[in-house]
């Protein structure tokens, strides 16, 4: 690459560049794994509340929706 032959700031500039693109490429699949935490952690408290009100059955049905949510949330969000 001639074009950088030479110029060192060029060649500052593209290497910031390309990790500024990477960390920006990486921070939403960051920021997803905290938004899935976050909702697990609050369907697990309507399980609690389930588990109170409506026995062992009705939290293992419920927490079993917040889990596959969870994991769900994880793949594809």
């Amino acid at each position: 690459m001639k074009i950088l032959r030479g110029n060192s700031h060029k060649k500052i500039m593209v290497v910031a560049l390309v990790l500024f693109i990477l960390v920006y490429a990486a921070a939403p699949s960051l920021q997803a794994n905290n938004e899935c935490a976050e909702a697990l952690e609050r369907c697990s408290v309507d399980a609690i509340i389930t588990l109170i009100f409506g026995g062992p059955q009705a939290f293992l049905l419920y927490y079993s929706g917040c889990f596959l949510g969870y994991t769900w949330c994880l793949k594809y969000y």
